[in-house]
C-alpha cells in the first residue's frame, strides 16, 4: 500500500466519523428542541398583572420628602423638632387633614426618612432609637446650611 493510498484511508476514516458526530450532534439537538417545547409555556405575559403596584400618587417628586424636611429643620435649627411636628409643617404645605389617614402614612413616612438621614449623618437622633417616645431631630452641626 502506498503512502497516499494511506493517507487517502485515513481521510476517508476521519469523514466518515465526523459524520457519525455530526449525526449524533443533531439528534440531540432535535432532543433538546422537543424538551424545549414541552417546557415551553404559552401565556401572555401582558395579562400577568404586577405583583406590587403603587396605586397611590406620590406626595413629593425626587428627593422632595428629604428637602421639604430639610426646609422644616432649618427653619427651627437649633431647636429639637418633633416628628409630628415636621409632619404638621409637611401636611400644612401639602393641604393634608392632619385627622386623615392621610397625615398618619405621610408621617410614618417623615419618621422613616428621618431615621435614614440620621444614618447618613444629616441630622441627629436626641432620642434613644429604640423607645415608644415621639422622636425629637434636629439638623446635624456639619450639615447646617
Amino acid at each position: 500500500m502506498t503512502e497516499v493510498a494511506r493517507v487517502e484511508k485515513q481521510v476517508d476514516a476521519y469523514a466518515a466519523l465526523h459524520a457519525k458526530r455530526r449525526e449524533v450532534l443533531r439528534k440531540d439537538l432535535e432532543v433538546i428542541d422537543r424538551a424545549i417545547r414541552l417546557h415551553d409555556i404559552p401565556i401572555d405575559p401582558t395579562v400577568i398583572p404586577a405583583i406590587r403596584t403603587q396605586t397611590s400618587g406620590r406626595l413629593f417628586n425626587h428627593r422632595g420628602l428629604t428637602r421639604s424636611i430639610l426646609v422644616a429643620l432649618r427653619s427651627q435649627h437649633p431647636e429639637p423638632v418633633k416628628t409630628t411636628d415636621v409632619a404638621l409643617v409637611l401636611a400644612a404645605r401639602l393641604g393634608i387633614d392632619p385627622l386623615s389617614n392621610e397625615f398618619a402614612d405621610l408621617r410614618l413616612r417623615t419618621r422613616m426618612r428621618l431615621k435614614d438621614m440620621c444614618s447618613n449623618g444629616v441630622v441627629r437622633r436626641l432620642h434613644a432609637s429604640r423607645t415608644g417616645y415621639e422622636g425629637s431631630w434636629r439638623l446635624a452641626e456639619d450639615a447646617i446650611l
